[in-house]
């Protein structure tokens, strides 16, 4: 029995010795990837897009990434002295996957800025909300932006921090809306690393590695790809969108909101307040833009025939008490539009915040010759968007460059 237990007790040193040392090399591998070879925690989902839309003002080829945190990103020019980081959180307009970062408003955007800022880098990350990413009654790109933001931006710590919605705040707004002054302030943040693999993902390099490899090689990212990718899979789904909306009545009696206690105006502005706050805690300058969108009480039949709505209306009725498909009447969407940016506007001059309102004829005229449809922009659209909003832009790029 004493020679066992002699044996038993050298096998047991033996062994957490080789414990030790692997414990170690295990270490001595992330301290090398943190410190040479880091890589994000979030996967990356990459696609090539090829969809006929040069008749309708698009590239015929774009390319779109985006990460597991919805995030697509246009890095820095290298070499430069600076790095200004720029996060834009923002509704469907601004989701624009038929466009290649260096098309969209912002990617170009941040091209003019390194010409003219040869000793500063842009850095441009873009979280928008996509048309029918809701799925909640009564959410909004709005509320969905904020819980997402309250997550992400500590982690992103961006020097400069762009809102813009609008047309969601309209436009998917239940009928028995009660305005709840408390509603914005209580969002909970969105969950970051849920899981016990996700939070090992968040603190080791192995596993980032080892997940990556794992979404490499799944099929279910394959056949995805394969529908996504297939030539002009966007166009078809267009269409299909669009024989639906002709199906759809047209809603002839939009709500009115003239009583202050069912006004979602007054849920926009706390929106835009609680990302004042988000900025001024994270050290970053805020700006405002306004959701631009083709509805206009002018609309001709030739723009009116290109609204394509992904995502209808829902009103209730004796026939349908969960709500039935309308379509909007664009006339009460531009007013509607036009009262919430007002009242921005308001705001953003009273709290010193840089304010661009898109929305207006004069900055971008309602034609298909700068909207697809009702909210994505064509390649005029996105270069007219730039122009507009450079000059803030430059402004703020002047004064982080002599901090």
């Amino acid at each position: 029995m004493a020679v066992i237990s002699t044996i038993f007790r050298a096998l047991l040193r033996k062994g957490a010795l080789v414990g030790v040392i692997v414990l170690l090399l295990i270490g001595l591998v992330e301290l090398f990837l943190w410190l040479f070879m880091p890589v994000s925690p979030y996967v990356t989902h990459r696609y090539t897009f090829q969809n006929n839309m040069k008749p309708l003002g698009l590239p015929s080829e774009s390319v779109f990434e985006v990460d597991a945190r919805e995030l697509r990103k246009r890095p820095p020019a290298e070499d430069r002295e600076e790095t200004v980081k720029i996060l834009i959180v923002g509704g469907e307009g601004n989701y624009q996957p038929l466009q290649s970062v260096e098309d969209t408003w912002w990617g170009r955007m941040a091209a003019a800025l390194e010409k003219r800022y040869p000793e500063a880098g842009i850095e441009v990350g873009l979280r928008a909300s996509p048309a029918g990413a809701r799925v909640a009654a009564g959410s909004t790109a709005l509320r969905s932006g904020i819980s997402w933001s309250k997550a992400h931006v500590p982690e992103i710590d961006p020097d400069i921090l762009v809102v813009a919605f609008g047309v969601s705040e309209v436009l998917d707004i239940l009928p028995d809306y009660q305005y709840n002054p408390t509603a914005v302030n209580t969002l909970p943040a969105a969950s970051r690393f849920p899981g016990w693999k996700d939070k090992m993902v968040r603190l080791s390099q192995v596993a980032r590695r080892l997940r990556h490899g794992r979404h490499a090689r799944a099929t279910e990212n394959d056949e995805r790809r394969s529908v996504l990718e297939a030539k002009n899979h966007f166009l078809r789904v267009m269409g299909n969108q669009r024989s639906v909306y002709e199906t759809l009545p047209f809603d002839v009696s939009p709500p009115r909101r003239t009583d202050p206690s069912r006004d979602p105006s007054l849920e926009y502005l706390d929106g835009l307040k609680a990302f004042q706050r988000l900025a001024e805690r994270n050290d970053a300058s805020l700006v405002v833009l306004t959701e631009p969108t083709l509805h206009d009480d002018l609309l001709s039949l030739t723009e009116l025939g290109r609204l394509k709505r992904p995502r209808w209306l829902k009103r209730p009725t004796p026939e349908s008490p969960n709500g039935s498909g309308l379509r909007p009447d664009p006339a009460w969407v531009e007013r509607e539009l036009t009262r919430y940016y007002d009242a921005g506007e308001d705001w953003a001059v009273s709290a010193d915040v840089p304010f661009v309102d898109l929305n207006r004829e004069t900055v971008l005229p309602k034609s298909v010759e700068n909207f697809v449809d009702d909210t994505m922009l064509t390649q005029a659209g996105s270069e007219r968007v730039k122009d507009e909003v450079l000059p803030v832009f430059d402004s703020l790029i002047k004064k982080f460059l002599a901090k």
